[in-house]
């Protein structure tokens, strides 16, 4: 039953709801600043290790010290 004091209300055809709104573009890959950034990298390790190695060789193979004293009878 319907109540009498209850306005009436046409019955409405079905409202598909809206589709979601598109997400904005993504803006492209800078595959060019990662790849530019990978290989500076290689070259930065690359003359570090080249005057390194050198240098550590040098130090490990090297006997040195401040106050030498040497004792001997002639």
């Amino acid at each position: 039953m319907t109540n009498p004091n209850e306005p009436h209300v046409a019955a409405s055809p079905t409202v598909k709801p809206a589709p979601p709104a598109a997400s904005p573009p993504r803006p492209p890959r800078r595959w060019g600043k990662r790849i530019a950034a990978s290989i500076g990298s290689l070259v930065l390790l690359a003359v570090c290790l080249y005057y390194l190695i050198p240098w550590v060789k040098t130090a490990l193979n090297t006997v040195s010290t401040d106050d030498a004293y040497v004792n001997g009878h002639v």
